[in-house]
C-alpha cells in the first residue's frame, strides 16, 4: 500500500506544468547517490533497479550510469532509521545520467526522498559533454598519495616552476580550441 501511495505522489509530481514543457528541451541530469551500506550485494542491484524504474516510468532518455560500487565516505554521514540516528562511514555510490523535462525532476526527487536504502543522493543539472568526460578514464592522477610521492623529490627550482606554469597555460589553450590531448608535464 505504501507503494502505491508513493507512486501516486510521483504521478502527481511528474504531471505537472506538463503544458509549460510544450516545446522545450529536455534537460540533461545526473542523479548521484549513496545506498545505505547495510544492503547485500544482491540488495544493491535491485536498489539500482529500482531507481532505474522510476526514470523508465517518467519516460526518460538515459545519457550513462555509473554501477555502485562500495566505498569509504570522506565524512560519516548520519541518517535517522527507525527512529533512531545511525552513523555511516561507506556506502555505495553510483550515479546515472538523464534527459528529462525540468517540470518532472520533482518526481524524481519524490522517489528519492522516499527509498529508505539511500543515504543521500544529488540531483544535478549537466550536459552530455559533461557526462561523456565522466565515463572517460582519467588522464592524470590527482590523489593525495600521488602528490606525496612528487613532494619527496626535493626543491622545485623557480625556472622549472616556471617552465610547467607555461606549459600548463599552453595546454589550457590546447583544450579551448578542441584538442583533446593530456598534458605531460615533467619536473
Amino acid at each position: 500500500m505504501k507503494d502505491a501511495v508513493i507512486d501516486a505522489e510521483i504521478a502527481d509530481v511528474a504531471d505537472m506544468g506538463v503544458d509549460t514543457d510544450k516545446g522545450a528541451e529536455p534537460t540533461v541530469y545526473e542523479l548521484g547517490y549513496h545506498i545505505l551500506p547495510t544492503v547485500s550485494e544482491e540488495g544493491v542491484q535491485a536498489e539500482v533497479n529500482a531507481i532505474t524504474e522510476v526514470l523508465k516510468g517518467l519516460k526518460v532518455e538515459f545519457v550513462a550510469e555509473k554501477l555502485a560500487n562500495r566505498l569509504d565516505l570522506a565524512y560519516t554521514i548520519e541518517k535517522k532509521i527507525d527512529g533512531a540516528n545511525r552513523r555511516f562511514e561507506s556506502a555505495y555510490f553510483g550515479w546515472v545520467s538523464f534527459t528529462l523535462q525540468a517540470s518532472q525532476i520533482g518526481a524524481v526527487k519524490v522517489a528519492m526522498d522516499h527509498d529508505l536504502n539511500i543515504l543521500r543522493y544529488l540531483i544535478v543539472k549537466t550536459n552530455r559533454d559533461a557526462v561523456a568526460a565522466n565515463m572517460a578514464e582519467p588522464s592524470i592522477d590527482i590523489s593525495t598519495k600521488a602528490l606525496r610521492e612528487e613532494e619527496k623529490g626535493g626543491e622545485v627550482s623557480e625556472v622549472a616552476l616556471d617552465t610547467v606554469l607555461k606549459q600548463i597555460e599552453a595546454d589550457d589553450v590546447k583544450t579551448e580550441d578542441g584538442s583533446t590531448n593530456s598534458p605531460q608535464i615533467k619536473l
